[in-house]
């Protein structure tokens, strides 16, 4: 197998990436989105994956940035939670 990372493995580092690269703290980003600090944390952690409504108000987010960097962010977040789907 090529790359033997989850889907969730992969979404929890792309989002940690992005709220990262925003400066907001897990409990900013929950905040933001209105579910628990723990929530964002299991998602971060990689246990849980985040409803795709859920997905599409984190790509919402962080889109909002005019920094190319959180655009790339934003696409690898959606494209980490559909990828395996496909």
């Amino acid at each position: 197998m090529e790359n033997s990372e989850s889907a969730s493995g992969r979404f929890a580092a792309a989002l940690k990436r992005a709220r990262l690269q925003k400066r907001w703290k897990q409990e900013d980003l929950a905040g933001a989105l209105h579910v628990k600090h723990r929530t964002v944390v299991s998602w971060e952690t990689g246990t849980r994956l985040p409803s795709a409504s859920l997905v599409f108000l984190l790509c919402t987010l962080f889109l909002e940035e005019q920094d190319s960097s959180v655009a790339v962010l934003q696409h690898d977040l959606f494209r980490s939670y559909l990828l395996d789907d496909l």
